[in-house]
């Protein structure tokens, strides 16, 4: 079989400790595996990443899928820092490191998963349907379009309300909803906070009332 000069010239140069890791990185694209670790400037390489493969991020950075060809397929930020997991693809999951405080977003796709860690993570929906699920910390959420569920869950979490959503949840802690003027909140009501759409909200015990851009 004949030798590809790129890959073998890439190979070549790296610790032979990474022998693995190495190889994966001379590739266009990330053939399925159950869980591999790749560092962000690795991860950077791949064009394409196979469905259903589980990606842990081992360095802090940048981890965008939004240019590669990746369904259903998850990243998990294991470095207690600042990240930032960019969806890209239907069905894809973006999961937190457990004490730093990253940024999730999703830049394409629908049916995206983004869950937080424990010490306050933001994390931005698309404009298709997604699943948010807040952490032990103080998160940031926003939806941002499209039939969302969004759960707080523990910590004080601010919450953007969004009237295409299907159900928004402040989850445990003294959580604010952040609504646009003219938008009428009841607290009061167990159920539903904000009567007057059908977006179902429960959960919040604090209002804000978001200023003009």
């Amino acid at each position: 079989m004949k030798e590809n000069p790129s890959v073998v010239s890439c190979v070549a140069s790296s610790v032979a400790s990474f022998f693995f890791l190495a190889v994966l990185a001379c590739m266009p694209a990330l053939p399925a595996h159950a869980d591999v670790k790749l560092t962000a400037e690795q991860f950077t390489n791949f064009q394409k990443i196979a469905p259903g493969t589980v990606v842990q991020g081992v360095t802090a950075g940048v981890y965008d899928f939004s240019d590669k060809e990746s369904p259903n397929s998850t990243i998990i930020a294991t470095v207690s820092t600042a990240n930032a997991l960019i969806a890209g693809d239907d069905g894809q999951t973006l999961v937190a490191s457990p004490y730093g405080k990253d940024v999730l977003s999703v830049a394409n796709g629908n049916n995206i998963t983004l869950k937080a860690g424990n010490s306050g993570t933001t994390m931005i929906g698309g404009s298709g349907p997604d699943t948010i699920i807040g952490g032990a910390g103080d998160d940031k959420i926003a939806g941002a379009g499209g039939a969302d569920t969004i759960y707080g869950n523990g910590g004080d979490d601010t919450v953007v309300y969004d009237q295409q959503a299907v159900s928004i949840d402040g989850g445990l802690g003294i959580d604010t909803l952040v609504v646009t003027p003219g938008v009428e909140v009841d607290l009061k009501n167990t159920e539903n906070q904000v009567p007057a759409n059908s977006t179902i909200v429960t959960g919040f015990e604090r209002v804000s009332i978001a200023q003009p851009q």
